[in-house]
């Protein structure tokens, strides 16, 4: 049984869903693609092609709705890296936010560069819940051509799905797809959670924040998975034999569930006593 949780209740979505359909529907939404406009109005989009907004009707939405795969899956460079969605577990996102880096060697502050995205991407894919990569911006870049050159680079250095947004209608050939706090996300079931390596509001990465962000995913997810309350987790055998006053440690089961993935074993958090781990630090 997976821990579950809930911020809005169905009244309150609701009531999401409906102010969503009233601005859609008399605000509007803006579309840089004359083609897109064009689609929406042959649908029956009120289109302003001189603003480039259209606005659309709930009917249009609910057809969307209906139409729209329930399932689809984001191709990654390897294909045992594919990511479905829905999910089963929340994965997670490099996100493109970090302009700026602490250089892993000198500690200095100061504009990421390619070599910081080839690090960043090598490291990320190396983590347990990596599930999808937005590369990062680089300044070496041309402003022209740094989307594309920073998707294939990315292609290159990854084997996961890779991601980036649109700046120009042009870009479309060259470009796949568009795709605060980590537990209450990952509680909440999404399918993606973005921003691992990220500091500073997500204006600076670092290599070493990837591997801690990690450590916190899996914790997230460890907590999301919840308790198996299955009849195989049912120890009431050992209760009896071991009897009032006793302990479990020699039992079977003891030792195959403190190698399960129920008993989760950080590789960077230092469980040790607070003395043993002054020790650590004297060493």
């Amino acid at each position: 049984m997976q821990t579950a949780s809930q911020f809005l209740s169905p009244e309150e979505q609701q009531i999401i869903h409906d102010e969503s359909l009233k601005i859609l529907r008399e605000v509007g939404a803006l579309y840089h693609s004359d083609r897109a406009l064009d689609i929406l109005a042959k649908n029956g989009a009120d289109v302003d092609k001189d603003s480039k907004i259209a606005r659309i009707p709930e009917e249009m939405v609910e057809q969307a709705l209906k139409t729209a795969p329930k399932s689809f899956v984001l191709g990654a460079r390897v294909p045992e890296k594919d990511f479905a969605l829905p999910s089963t577990y929340s994965g997670y996102v490099l996100d493109n936010g970090g302009i700026f880096t602490r250089d892993f060697k000198t500690g200095e502050r100061r504009n990421a560069n390619f070599q910081d995205h080839k690090d960043f991407l090598r490291v990320f894919d190396e983590m347990k819940l990596a599930s999808v990569v937005w590369g990062t911006t680089i300044h070496e870049f041309p402003n022209h051509s740094s989307g594309i050159r920073t998707d294939l680079t990315s292609f290159i250095y990854s084997s996961l799905h890779i991601q980036d947004e649109l700046s120009d209608p042009k870009e479309v050939p060259y470009i796949i797809e568009k795709m605060v706090t980590t537990l209450p996300l990952a509680m909440s079931g999404v399918d993606l959670i973005q921003g691992p390596g990220a500091l500073e509001t997500s204006n600076m990465m670092a290599l070493e924040q990837i591997v801690v962000d990690d450590e916190i995913a899996c914790f997230c997810k460890r907590i999301r998975d919840g308790i198996d309350m299955s009849a195989a987790k049912n120890y009431f055998d050992d209760i009896r034999d071991v009897k009032p006053g006793g302990h479990f440690l020699m039992q079977p089961n003891t030792l195959e569930a403190c190698h399960s993935n129920e008993f989760m074993q950080p590789a960077l958090c230092n469980r040790s006593t607070f003395e043993e781990y002054l020790l650590f630090l004297k060493e």
